[in-house]
């Protein structure tokens, strides 16, 4: 016959060993939760940190737009006040133009409407190119990087939103350094060229 004492410390023996396996477990997965929830708060981080810059950014393009919109209403102010004088408004820049030669191998002369901007990546190493559509269509570009050192090239076709931005760097699989060229080019713009700073 079995003793009652020896089979009781047994069965506490085997309810601790399972309380304590269930400790472990549990202490497991809430250190797997702790590592998941720590690399979502540091995405948000990024993800507020680029939302602010984005955010300061509009706020320097809606700037620039009014001191642009205040300059056109000033030269139509002005046109008109002439046209009512009666006086000959200056010569626009219609003759240069008109005098131009038709040759199609020359490039276009009205300048991109792309501002582009370069900063460091907010995770990892390398730098960000932020590209802002200050025109009211949208873009197509293609952004050409060459590395000086190796003449090599990476080509990416773009499509910018009207006012858009358009961000480019190790996050979409293109890290940019330092001193490697930028090339933004558009079938009806002049190239615009800049170098990673």
């Amino acid at each position: 016959m079995a003793d009652p004492v020896a089979k009781g410390e047994a069965m506490w023996r085997t309810a601790t060993a399972a309380l304590a396996a269930l400790a472990v477990g549990a202490a497991a997965f809430g250190y797997m939760q702790f590592t998941k929830v720590s690399g979502l708060r540091a995405q948000l981080t990024a993800a507020t940190e680029e939302a602010r810059e984005a955010t300061a950014e509009e706020t320097d393009l809606r700037s620039q737009l009014s001191t642009a919109q205040q300059r056109f209403n000033a030269q139509a102010q002005k046109l008109t006040a002439l046209r009512q004088a009666g006086a000959e408004p200056p010569s626009a820049p219609a003759e240069p133009a008109a005098q131009a030669p038709a040759d199609s191998d020359q490039q276009p002369a009205q300048a991109l409407p792309i501002r582009l901007t370069f900063h460091d990546a907010l995770l990892g190493s390398g730098k960000v190119a932020v590209l802002q559509n200050l025109s009211d269509n949208d873009l197509e570009v293609v952004f050409d990087v060459q590395t000086p050192a190796s003449n090599a090239h990476e080509r990416r076709r773009l499509l910018v939103n009207a006012h858009g931005l358009r961000r480019l760097g190790p996050a979409q699989g293109l890290p940019l350094a330092p001193g490697q060229v930028v090339t933004l080019n558009s079938a009806k713009y002049r190239p615009l060229v800049q170098t990673v700073g």
